[in-house]
């Protein structure tokens, strides 16, 4: 982990305590994904919920980038 991440560790725990974890893995589940699936996407739901609650300590100054083949995240 980068020295800006861990310098802010309670803030990591608090921020994590205020996502639902455990109910994105089970609509994940609900939703008839694979495991392989799910290990696609719960990273993505993830980040998608540090970037709504505007976590730019967590990631910094957050640019979106598409390469070819991938979805953009």
């Amino acid at each position: 982990m980068r020295s800006e991440w861990t310098n802010k560790g309670l803030a990591w725990i608090e921020t994590f305590d205020r996502i639902p974890l455990r109910a994105i893995l089970e609509t994940l589940r609900g939703l008839e994904f694979s495991e392989g699936e799910i290990r696609q996407h719960y990273p993505v739901c993830l980040r998608r919920k540090l970037l709504k609650l505007d976590l730019e300590f967590v990631f910094g100054r957050v640019r979106w980038v598409k390469t070819e083949g991938q979805a953009l995240i």
